[in-house]
């Protein structure tokens, strides 16, 4: 059919049966009240994942790459980052689509693009949802995943001594997006790599199921909301801190370009969210295997500190050794970027003190 006209041209049934029919149809089920999950042999010691997420408005959008298909492709990675997290096999996505009538049919099949990109990318698919019309757009998906023979990975376990990492890209993500908000012209050989978190961020599955099969790591989360929030909800999960030291970090060539053109420390980057890595803990005496293993994984490994006897979150940084400044967030508080706008977070990441001030 054609991608021209908008949704309200064609109503809820034309829609179901042109659009996503000829997209989903040949799955068993489609139509339904619910998707069918294809039948799995499990025992009592396998677990499954469920994980619902919304998806805010992308980074692409604010950096001027109007494209649904990004908003697809984050919806996608919000929700299979968590699987991820648990070390899960993926086995599919159900969305739920609120979508205005005026929103032109081209672009709803962008979005749908990019949310089966995202999961084609990483083995799994979407396997059912929901449609209905709204006033704005308004996108949730619930994934699914399994462990089998045994728990999944989890925030709990990290241990005094054990080494903090991230698995993942480190810093690409506000590099690209500083330098757009900026208005810094990227160079032609940056450009590719700086916008790659910014417009299609990947869960880390594999890797996810990769660390859980190892039995090495202690501990794992995503890093959904920037490090400092992260490293308070490992510390409170285990009564311990985190002591940060990026002393030892080798930083990409792009990164380190951004960090000169913005004439910043590339630490700040690492800081912020939006590289989508997992959050790692596990004694030292496996650092070279994780290593090892994550390479074969095709993914960075990088140590960024140490889990502390001492609660709080702490940065070694220019010789001086504190507590780091509360770089955050979180929901329903007055300084959340969903309220301040991405302007506010932005100047706290890359130009405020890193220390926490004292009161």
């Amino acid at each position: 059919m054609s991608s021209s006209g908008r949704l309200s041209d064609l109503g809820e049934r034309r829609i179901i049966r042109e659009i996503l029919g000829a997209r989903y149809g040949h799955r068993d089920g489609f139509g339904d009240d619910c998707a069918w999950v294809p039948a799995l042999e499990v025992n009592v010691t396998d677990k499954l994942l469920v994980t619902t997420d919304p998806c805010p408005e992308p980074a692409a959008g604010i950096a001027g790459f109007a494209d649904e298909y990004y908003r697809g492709w984050l919806l996608a990675t919000i929700n299979l980052s968590d699987v991820a997290a648990a070390g899960a096999q993926p086995l599919g996505m159900v969305t739920s689509l609120v979508l205005p009538a005026s929103m032109p049919v081209a672009d709803f099949e962008r979005l749908l693009d990019g949310i089966d990109a995202c999961c084609a990318e990483v083995g799994t698919s979407v396997i059912g949802g929901n449609l209905k019309e709204g006033s704005k757009i308004d996108i949730t998906a619930t994934a699914f995943g399994l462990c089998v023979g045994g728990s999944p990975l989890s925030r709990s376990g990290a241990r005094p001594g054990d080494v903090v990492a991230l698995v993942g890209d480190i810093g690409l993500f506000w590099a690209g997006l500083g330098c757009i908000l900026a208005k810094v012209e990227i160079p032609v050989e940056y450009q590719q790599i700086l916008m790659k978190n910014v417009l299609t961020p990947l869960p880390m599955l594999a890797a996810g199921m990769a660390l859980r099969s190892s039995q090495l790591v202690t501990s794992c989360m995503d890093n959904s909301d920037g490090l400092y929030p992260s490293m308070e909800t490992l510390g409170a999960a285990n009564e311990v801190g985190v002591d940060l030291d990026f002393g030892s970090v080798v930083w990409m060539p792009a990164v380190r370009w951004a960090a000169d053109a913005l004439q910043v420390d590339a630490v700040r980057f690492a800081l912020g969210w939006g590289d989508w890595q997992l959050v790692i803990t596990y004694p030292p005496e496996h650092a070279a295997r994780l290593a090892d293993l994550m390479e074969a994984q095709g993914v960075a490994l990088t140590s960024i500190g140490t889990i502390a006897s001492q609660r709080g979150t702490r940065i070694l940084h220019g010789g001086h050794f504190g507590e780091l400044s509360p770089i955050d967030s979180q929901r329903f508080a007055s300084d959340s970027w969903f309220t301040t706008g991405i302007g506010a977070y932005e100047d706290s990441l890359l130009r405020a003190s890193l220390f926490r001030l004292q009161s």
